[in-house]
């Protein structure tokens, strides 16, 4: 629907900035919700997807959860940058390379993180059990 909505605006106006501000946008609200959920409900976003598959110690929950929204947080400065300074091609090369690029490092570096703490037993189950 947002993308509808923007693309609308984009059509209607003949103006690519609506599509720019999106991203902006959406980047922004995911680094918002996160980090309410980190620091207001006080329970990371993070756990709430993933906490029944991964049993990770709370500090860990909390580092990738942040690591998340700081994340977000790039890709949209990253974005408004871009999109201010650099021409319209290199922002759609952005938007359609750049940030596939970043989300695969970021899930890399996610995946190495969360490796650290995973059992060494081959074990994978809540209560320890094989």
């Amino acid at each position: 629907m947002r993308s509808f909505f923007f693309g609308l605006l984009t059509a209607y106006f003949n103006e690519i900035r609506y599509l720019q501000w999106k991203v902006t946008i959406i980047n922004g609200l995911f680094a918002i919700v996160l980090l309410v959920a980190q620091f207001q409900f006080k329970t990371p976003l993070i756990k709430k997807l993933l906490g029944k598959e991964l049993q990770l110690p709370e500090k860990a929950w909390n580092t990738l959860n942040l690591g998340w929204a700081i994340f977000f947080i790039i890709c949209m400065l990253v974005n408004i940058y871009i999109s201010h300074n650099m021409s319209e091609e290199a922002w759609v090369d952005f938007k359609s390379f750049g940030i596939i690029g970043m989300t695969v490092i970021a899930t890399i570096i996610s995946g190495v993180y969360i490796y650290r703490y995973l059992p060494k037993d081959g074990s994978n189950s809540k209560d320890g059990e094989k």
